[in-house]
């Protein structure tokens, strides 16, 4: 449904999904030695800090400033979502985070711990790549530049549905991104061919 739901908001295809455990995302972290990141100072408290009183609940304590955060504390920052904007705050400190784990971890050396990672990914990991796509895909991003990797926001804000909040999506203006940005015109799959091809849709030009 996720998959579905995205390729026709946005037009694109999704060939493949990931959907990674909270442990699994700290171990990863871990095991490359964690992610150099400067924590903000939000609403001027001296950095992210949020308890959750109920069992099991997000316990955040980063203090604000440059710093290597450890698998734990990546996770309260990626999670941390008391921002004057909300949601859209988090999701920009997500691409953040994205971009400075990209650039601090995309060379070879990350290639020395492949075995490592995938065995989280493995136990953490729900997915349709199998371990060759894994290496392969990491092979590749060796030639990547991180400083020519882009991060973007899906247009739109909140709003309220009834009494509930939601993400409002502006689809004229994602048509405008898709078109500027991605370049790429996909003819519509229809149910059936959903229902045949399931979670490894066709290859789409």
């Amino acid at each position: 449904m996720i998959i579905r739901k995205v390729r026709e908001l946005t037009g694109l295809p999704i060939h493949y999904f990931v959907s990674l455990k909270m442990d699994g995302f700290v171990n990863v972290i871990d095991i490359l030695g964690g992610v150099e990141i400067d924590v903000p100072n939000i609403n001027n408290r001296g950095g992210m800090f949020y308890n959750d009183p109920t069992p099991g609940g997000a316990r955040i304590n980063i203090p604000t400033g440059r710093q290597t955060l450890n698998g734990q504390d990546a996770l309260g920052f990626v999670r941390f979502r008391t921002y004057p904007d909300g949601d859209l705050g988090r999701i920009r400190a997500q691409q953040e985070f994205i971009t400075a784990l990209v650039e601090q971890h995309l060379n070879i050396g990350t290639l020395t711990n492949i075995n490592r990672i995938f065995v989280q990914m493995y136990e953490n990991v729900r997915t349709n790549f199998v371990a060759v796509d894994l290496l392969n895909y990491a092979i590749l991003l060796r030639g990547i530049d991180p400083e020519n990797i882009q991060t973007f926001q899906l247009p739109g804000g909140g709003g309220y549905v009834g009494a509930i909040s939601y993400f409002i999506p502006n689809l004229r203006q994602i048509e405008t991104l898709i078109n500027e940005e991605f370049l790429l015109r996909v003819p519509e799959i229809s149910d059936g061919e959903y229902e045949e091809y399931g979670e490894n849709l066709p290859e789409q030009t």
